[in-house]
């Protein structure tokens, strides 16, 4: 992002940007004109979207997933498995994997 000194017109650069809450952040920002070393706050606000993100990672990845040979595929989940703690991962990986096999 650029930033332009409002007191003469020069670029400026961010020295420091806290995060004021998760749609604000502040921009600590110095001018690089020697000449006249103002420094000031910026402010960044989050306004709207303009378009939608296409497919959340969950969806990217049971696409892929699904396009992996059989095996290939009952070797991940397996694996995905393995990692899951406690009696309940199965709640979670057997959805997927009938996912998995109704795509593919």
């Amino acid at each position: 992002m650029r930033v332009y000194c409002n007191a003469c017109g020069s670029k400026g650069k961010i020295s420091g940007s806290p995060r004021f809450s998760g749609d604000i952040s502040k921009h600590y920002c110095d001018c690089l004109n020697v000449e006249c070393g103002h420094r000031w706050v910026a402010t960044l606000a989050y306004s709207h979207t303009l378009r939608k993100p296409t497919t959340s990672v969950d969806q990217r990845l049971l696409e892929r997933l699904s396009q992996l040979p059989k095996d290939s595929q009952v070797r991940l989940i397996e694996q995905l498995e393995a990692m899951q703690p406690g009696p309940d991962h199965h709640q979670v990986i057997a959805p997927q994997l009938s996912l998995l096999h109704h795509t593919a």
